[in-house]
């Protein structure tokens, strides 16, 4: 095969982003690719994003994080001040990324979840991502301008009765950002969607991957570790034969947030080396 390499560098020297869900994973990964790239970037997580700092630092880049859960809409509603202030109430990119798979004990049919797990995951999941934007989109309207990526998945468009809180909360997901698309057209700021595919991310390398080999019993036997589990679920799936890595959704969200991209608001990208095909 072809060596492949990058094709396309990206400027944002003076722009402010603001991501969550930035201590690991997805939401790590393109904190350091913006901040690669000229950003002054702050993270947001619930966890310490030490990690997210330490590789930056090593890396010779700064990246601010602050500890907020999307869960609580005073925290949010907190931290938005104190970035906005650091950042002199201008926020050129939003990356709302932060969200959770459904527990494992819940699994497996669509009356297994309690109430509980579904109001956790409607609450992180798509509630999480509203009062996130709440946060940050009065001084984006006011600056009149703005790009806004949120993180939904690809099981928003693969009902799966295995984990249908999930399903259900990133397609509620999904319905919220086009609804935030036709609002904030006006004030020039776009709004997209990205659906993460199969992610080797620290959802599954905790655990929910070695669970799914459980919960499919044959289907992974010669299986040893949770990144094997993953690489064949997207083998067996995808047009390109294979999963993703987090950077691949990283390169995504840079083009929808740069100038480039301009006119594209309301849309949703499948980053999933194509399981999902629409027509």
């Amino acid at each position: 095969m072809r060596n492949q390499k990058r094709n396309i560098t990206f400027d944002f020297s003076d722009y402010h982003v603001v991501i969550t869900g930035g201590a690991s994973g997805i939401g790590q990964s393109t904190a350091i690719e913006f901040a690669k790239a000229g950003a002054k970037v702050a993270v947001i997580d619930r966890d310490p994003a030490t990690e997210t700092e330490e590789k930056a630092a090593a890396l010779g880049l700064t990246i601010q994080s602050y500890q907020a859960d999307v869960s609580s809409g005073e925290q949010m509603e907190a931290v938005g001040q104190e970035i906005l202030k650091a950042f002199d109430n201008r926020v050129d990119v939003l990356f709302c990324n932060a969200g959770v798979g459904q527990d494992v004990a819940t699994r497996g049919a669509c009356e297994k979840a309690p109430d509980e797990e579904w109001l956790r995951g409607y609450n992180i999941n798509t509630v999480g991502v509203i009062r996130t934007t709440k946060a940050f989109i009065p001084a984006m309207k006011e600056n009149l301008f703005g790009k806004i990526i949120i993180t939904s998945s690809i099981a928003a468009y693969l009902p799966d009765p295995i984990k249908p809180v999930y399903c259900v909360t990133k397609l509620a997901t999904i319905e919220y950002a086009l609804c935030l698309a036709k609002e904030m057209g006006e004030f020039n700021v776009n709004v997209n969607v990205i659906n993460p595919g199969l992610v080797y991310t620290a959802i599954y390398s905790k655990g929910t991957a070695m669970a799914l080999k459980k919960l499919q019993p044959g289907m992974f036997d010669d299986c040893e570790t949770g990144e094997e589990v993953v690489q064949k679920m997207g083998a067996a799936n995808s047009a390109l034969r294979r999963a993703q890595q987090p950077e691949d959704c990283a390169y995504t969200v840079q083009y929808l947030a740069s100038e480039e991209s301009k006119e594209l608001t309301g849309q949703i990208f499948n980053i999933d080396s194509g399981i999902v095909m629409n027509v």
